[in-house]
């Protein structure tokens, strides 16, 4: 297998799991998948590009915790079946550089998404410095899978792709920390 397709899946992974899908750990896949970092040559890092402010509006009646949890539910499925069609897409393509950019915008539009969707449910206050957090660092997420969508070499890709790999580890672990709070199960890892 490819570098090039091991990076595109471990980014693709992270992506799922950074919004509460199945996939393996990013973790793992950027141990197991991703080169090191003098493998991906000393491309210099372009600046964060504009991103949206992840604020959260509070609720006039507060919701209860199953219809907080039914919303995030809604808004993570939603970002997780974009992330499979774009995946999809992906492996039907000839994996070039530019197939794999044009992956990742479309990680980046479905994570833009996801942040929005969440942006609209009116958690209470017991849920919002853990929905803040998860929105901060999934707009991170988004500048990263963006800068590896505008990559211009593949060296430069790579280090995007590996830093949304990274980025998504802390997405998980946001998302597993409003999961439980919200009584949901974690995000399964398999």
């Amino acid at each position: 297998m490819s570098s090039l397709r091991l990076v595109c899946l471990a980014a693709l992974a992270a992506a799922v799991v950074a919004c509460g899908g199945t996939a393996a750990s990013p973790s793992q896949l950027a141990i197991t998948s991703l080169g090191s970092s003098a493998e991906l040559g000393s491309a210099a890092s372009p600046s964060l590009a504009a991103s949206p402010s992840p604020a959260v509006s509070p609720s006039p009646e507060p919701l209860t915790k199953a219809q907080q949890a039914a919303l995030y539910l809604k808004a993570a499925t939603a970002a997780n079946k974009a992330v499979d069609a774009a995946s999809k897409t992906y492996m039907k393509s000839n994996q070039g550089l530019t197939a794999a950019k044009r992956e990742l915008a479309a990680l980046a539009k479905a994570t833009l998404t996801f942040i929005r969707a969440m942006q609209q449910i009116p958690f209470t206050a017991e849920h919002r410095s853990i929905v803040n957090r998860l929105l901060r660092d999934h707009n991170q997420l988004y500048v990263r899978e963006r800068n590896a969508a505008t990559a211009q070499s593949w060296a430069e890709f790579t280090m995007w792709a590996n830093r949304v790999v990274n980025q998504a580890a802390t997405t998980t672990g946001d998302a597993n920390e409003l999961r439980l709070a919200l009584g949901l199960p974690p995000v399964p890892i398999n």
